[in-house]
């Protein structure tokens, strides 16, 4: 039945598995039903959102998305009065699969008239469905099975969905990045990747390089209005711990994550640009640290032959070593009092959070556009309160560390930040002081279990817009001196450390050895650098993690087999 916001697009008698039918199709779903009701006749409404695609033809493949006979795969022609529909089917822990149906009309014209309705009615949705696909596979990243997967997994339902793909394997680092930056796009409707982290952070440095370029924005600006790129970029994970694909869909599932690029699903992202001066090094999206996790990065380099393994290896050897490192950090902390670090809230599908953050950074860009092109949005104030202050803490640390977002995984199932959202424009700076490496072990085993793992003396956590971070140098000997954070003005980093002016300078003077930052999986030897957030620059295809997706028979309430 259509209900009342629904138009009726047709309604008709079919076939289902020898099973007389009524098929209707509104504007919204696809509701077929017995035409007469027995025990195991079952009645489906199925949302043309979620329909992958409809064919008079039938693929070789299995429900689970799979060739039925090796790699090949093909679709077979049917005869005139029958078609397939193909529709996603939710199994549970956040896994999507492809589901089909296959109907019989009574005659071939009604057959061609149900096909193309329910191809109208996906049209009218008004999402854009990729057709055209430029897809990188990373063949050395993770459990190097990204091969494997395209193959097998990806490639089988994009045919299916009648995606057409440009499929590069890359050969070498920062190969996808810089074919991004100098290669022809417009004929796109986006950039896939089937690699880890590591890929897909090349993919969102390339886009975003790409895009300043062609707006003619200097990327070393540091207080340039970047432009969000036109092109989305889907990620299908192959890598160790695909962080981003977790975070945006709850599950590192390649089916599910190829099912959300067919659909076009969308979901807006921060990036946050990483300088040294006035000289970019890189765009980050997920996490950035430095002491612990930078030194495990940069150590477990040298072990590449084992594998996922070599991070647990170089993790316990700088575990044992336990060094912390001085350094003085200038924050700009958020200035929403319900959105906090340790609010216990959890970025979902619909996130309040999330969309107040995209309507105010649209009003700080309506807003700029009346002031100097140089302005930075996020310097200005809406509510006319004035100018925000920076915060500055200084001392010995085990790390430090930023989460754009949660960065759930395997082996942080809560993440390293719990709360933390994908797009609220804002970032959750961890500081882990000096401590015991007794003490340390409890936060990592916290932030490995249970997530309660800022709930320690020795843990801060903020919720910041940028930050500024200064290892020490023998050379420098006031950290209150302007070349050091550069001047902001009243209220700027330089304030604030002019305050405490004394106790930095005692500090300056103690130096120790420096770390490296570890960047999305990337080495970064630069310890000086300033990270900011862009609220919302990119947008992936993905749909967000969604608590209360399963779907049921309306009448006997079982999932879908």
């Amino acid at each position: 039945m259509a209900r009342r916001d629904e138009a009726m697009m047709f309604s008709t008698a079919v076939d289902l598995q020898g099973r007389p039918y009524h098929l209707t199709l509104t504007t919204q779903h696809l509701h077929w039903a017995p035409m007469h009701p027995k025990r195991g006749y079952c009645q489906h409404n199925v949302p043309v959102c979620d329909i992958i695609s409809v064919s008079d033809k039938r693929g070789t493949t299995n429900n689970r998305g799979h060739p039925t006979n090796g790699n090949s795969f093909e679709l077979v022609q049917r005869n005139g009065t029958e078609f397939t529909v193909h529709v996603i089917e939710r199994n549970g822990h956040h896994k999507w699969r492809n589901k089909e149906f296959n109907f019989r009309c009574r005659t071939s014209d009604k057959c061609r008239e149900c096909i193309q309705k329910i191809n109208e009615a996906i049209q009218m949705l008004g999402t854009s469905r990729p057709k055209r696909l430029l897809l990188f596979v990373n063949p050395v990243g993770g459990k190097k099975k990204a091969v494997h997967i395209y193959r097998e997994k990806v490639a089988p339902l994009l045919e299916l969905a009648g995606v057409t793909t440009e499929v590069i394997v890359t050969t070498r680092m920062n190969h996808a990045r810089d074919y991004i930056i100098e290669e022809d796009l417009d004929k796109l409707d986006g950039i896939v990747c089937v690699g880890g982290d590591g890929m897909a952070s090349e993919l969102i440095n390339g886009l975003v390089q790409r895009t300043q370029k062609d707006a003619g924005i200097d990327p070393n600006n540091t207080k340039a209005k970047l432009v969000t790129p036109h092109l989305k970029i889907g990620i299908i994970p192959a890598g160790s711990t695909d962080v981003i694909v977790y975070a945006s869909m709850g599950v590192n599932d390649p089916v599910t994550a190829t099912l959300s690029i067919i659909l076009g699903d969308n979901q807006p992202l921060d990036v946050c640009s990483v300088h040294q001066g006035e000289e970019l090094i890189t765009y980050t999206v997920s996490f950035i640290g430095y002491g612990f996790f930078g030194d495990v990065l940069k150590d477990s380099e040298s072990y590449r032959w084992m594998g996922p393994a070599r991070y647990d290896y170089a993790g316990f050897k700088k575990f044992l070593n336990n060094k912390s490192y001085d350094a003085e950090i200038a924050f700009l902390p958020n200035d929403d009092p319900d959105n906090g670090p340790q609010d216990r809230s959890q970025c979902r599908v619909g996130c309040r959070v999330c969309h107040r953050a995209g309507e105010k950074a649209h009003q700080l860009k309506e807003h700029a556009t009346h002031k100097t092109e140089a302005e930075d949005p996020q310097s200005v104030d809406v509510a006319g309160n004035g100018e925000q202050r920076w915060k500055v803490v200084h001392g010995k640390f085990i790390n430090v560390s930023a989460a754009v977002f949660s960065c759930i995984c395997k082996k942080s199932p809560k993440g390293v930040s719990p709360s933390a959202h994908l797009a609220d424009g804002c970032m959750d700076l961890i500081f882990i002081r000096n401590c015991h490496r007794h003490q340390f072990l409890r936060y990592l085993l916290r932030m490995s279990t249970s997530g309660d793992h800022f709930d320690l003396d020795f843990v801060e956590v903020h919720r910041v817009k940028e930050f500024k971070f200064k290892a020490p140098n023998p050379e420098r000997m006031s950290s209150a001196d302007e070349s050091d954070f550069g001047s902001d003005g009243n209220g700027g980093p330089l304030t604030v450390l002019a305050e405490a002016n004394q106790n930095s300078r005692k500090f300056v003077r103690s130096h120790s050895n420096n770390s490296v930052w570890n960047a999305d999986g990337e080495v970064i030897h630069q310890s000086d650098v300033d990270v900011k957030v862009h609220c919302q620059l990119i947008n992936i295809f993905a749909r967000g993690v969604d608590d209360n997706e399963t779907r049921t028979c309306a009448s006997c309430s079982k999932k879908w087999r």
